[in-house]
């Protein structure tokens, strides 16, 4: 005879499994809680109490963002200069980060700083 428990097992392993599919689509867990028919409250409750929850989790979410980042590739190599400097800057920081260049000059002690531009309080 089935008890109340294996029923409540169930529906929890159920509710997980679609909100670890959903996680893998997108990685949003509003929308993946919403499509498993969970409270945000509980799923994260979940996580933090079920090891093996947690890594599967982390483990859809980093899916999902492989796929955002193929695309994202995808849409650079088609043409988006936007996405092609913020997948460079993304992926290659050191030669592509933004960097500030102060130059200092030192004469008899004194310290010479360039003159702030107008605006950059």
């Amino acid at each position: 005879m089935k008890t109340l428990r294996d029923g409540t097992a169930k529906r929890i392993e159920r509710w997980k499994k679609r909100l670890l599919e959903s996680l893998r689509e997108t990685p949003n867990v509003k929308a993946a809680c919403a499509a498993a028919g969970v409270s945000r409250q509980t799923a994260y409750r979940t996580r933090d109490s079920d090891s093996a929850f947690r890594e599967a989790w982390q483990s859809a979410l980093e899916a999902s963002v492989d796929e955002l980042e193929a695309r994202a590739f995808q849409l650079a190599l088609e043409g988006d200069s936007r996405l092609v400097e913020f997948m460079l800057k993304s992926h290659r920081p050191i030669v592509y980060r933004e960097t500030q260049r102060h130059e200092v000059g030192l004469l008899g002690g004194i310290v010479l700083l360039p003159a702030k531009k107008e605006g950059a309080e």
